[in-house]
């Protein structure tokens, strides 16, 4: 990208490009030369060294990449918290499903204690269907006191009467 302009597509970058390029240390100079216009010969040269094969290769990455390590970093981190994401989701589903469980265990024992419930109540019921027509005789029984209270003031009245005759 030169410019803002993405030279592969000359499409404008946009802001996210622009952060992430800011993030991984991709900083794009317009004062920088390209690499051609450092004249021939001067871009890649062959030096002597003393690294070893393996470190001229990390170099050359490096150099290829310079974000490359940062670019691991991010993604270890991703991946960390997507495990990390994924291993709250399992733990959440798993007490989801110790709780049911109970919940499961604790209705079936309320389902029992609902069937001995409902054998009690049916057995009162037919108690009191048995007991009904034994209580009709006692359907006379506040008749029966309003007339002895009845009787009972007539005598009364009968003994004050006779108590007044006697001398």
């Amino acid at each position: 990208a030169v410019g803002g302009v993405d030279v592969r597509g000359d499409a404008p970058r946009g802001w996210l490009q622009r952060l992430d390029d800011w993030v991984l240390g991709w900083f794009h100079s317009e004062d920088a030369p390209a690499p051609e216009a450092a004249g021939p010969g001067q871009g890649l040269a062959r030096s002597a060294t003393r690294s070893s094969k393996k470190e001229l290769l990390r170099q050359i990455r490096e150099m290829m990449n310079p974000g490359q390590k940062l670019q691991n970093r991010l993604l270890i981190f991703q991946a960390a918290i997507s495990l990390l994401g994924l291993t709250v989701l399992v733990i959440f589903a798993l007490i989801m499903y110790v709780h049911l469980t109970n919940i499961e265990d604790r209705t079936a024992s309320l389902d029992r204690g609902m069937d001995t419930t409902l054998r009690l109540v049916r057995s009162m019921s037919d108690q009191v269907v048995a007991v009904l027509p034994q209580m009709e005789p006692l359907e006379l029984l506040p008749q029966m006191v309003s007339t002895m209270a009845g009787m009972n003031q007539n005598i009364i009245v009968s003994a004050n009467v006779l108590a007044g005759w006697l001398p």
